[in-house]
């Protein structure tokens, strides 16, 4: 935890913590530690079994500190040293989601950039991986085929780093989950001709991805007309100049 945490970790007023909702979390380290989640009006607390004080979040900054993972009903402290991720029932995830309010249309916009950063590398790369190589029999290469699979993720992680880049927009989140489906086609040929079911697993894992993006895409329904609305705002006080 950082030195400012450290000083912020202050413990609440009486009035605070008569009004506080009390949640327990299971942190996801192995340990399965119980902590307790207490929201008031104005902050967030946690309360971990083995500190005296708790570490107190007040509700302007949360955002910034805690990253909620809709599909698998998770937040990540993301200003502690290790960033431990904690797991919450379904009801108590609803509970927090309520308190939070709904997510704005700059809170996307800062999660689509930080998400979708590096995918225009990972797309050019996957299309030029994509182009058939030139046969040459003389040298012994035998004619490769068009990767229409990796043209494929390619074309949409360009698209949706585009999107994400220009136009925010929850349907970014959306693409994502198509993309991580699409990537699981390779191993599921592969076991069908007899590979190893092994790979199983790392479609198990790209499925559970796509199901956390499309809990981030259901979380931010709403956003959309957040903007435009922002838009319009921002187009009349122009006209007005």
């Amino acid at each position: 935890m950082t030195q400012d945490d450290r000083t912020a970790a202050l413990a609440p007023s009486q009035s605070t913590v008569r009004e506080a909702t009390r949640l327990e979390i299971t942190k996801l380290d192995g340990s399965a530690e119980k902590w307790r989640l207490e929201l008031s009006p104005d902050q967030l607390a946690l309360y971990s079994p083995t500190e005296p004080q708790p570490f107190v979040f007040p509700r302007v900054d949360v955002a910034e500190k805690i990253q909620l993972v809709e599909g698998v009903r998770s937040l990540m402290l993301k200003t502690f040293p290790k960033k431990p991720i904690f797991r919450l029932e379904r009801q108590d995830f609803k509970t927090l989601l309520d308190w939070l309010g709904p997510p704005t249309a700059e809170e996307l916009s800062k999660a689509l950039k930080k998400r979708f950063g590096p995918g225009l590398i990972l797309g050019c790369v996957l299309l030029l991986i994509s182009l058939p190589l030139v046969q040459n029999p003389a040298a012994g290469l035998a004619p490769f085929a068009y990767g229409l699979v990796n043209f494929a993720l390619g074309g949409l992680m360009v698209t949706t780093w585009a999107i994400a880049r220009f136009n925010p927009h929850r349907i970014c989140f959306l693409l994502e989950a198509a993309w991580l489906g699409l990537v699981t086609f390779g191993p599921i040929m592969r076991i069908a001709r007899g590979g190893s079911w092994w790979w199983l697993i790392f479609i198990a894992f790209m499925l559970l991805l796509a199901k956390v993006a499309l809990g981030q895409y259901r979380r931010f329904a709403g956003t959309g007309k957040q903007a435009a609305a922002s838009q319009a705002r921002n187009l009349v006080g122009e006209c007005r100049r």
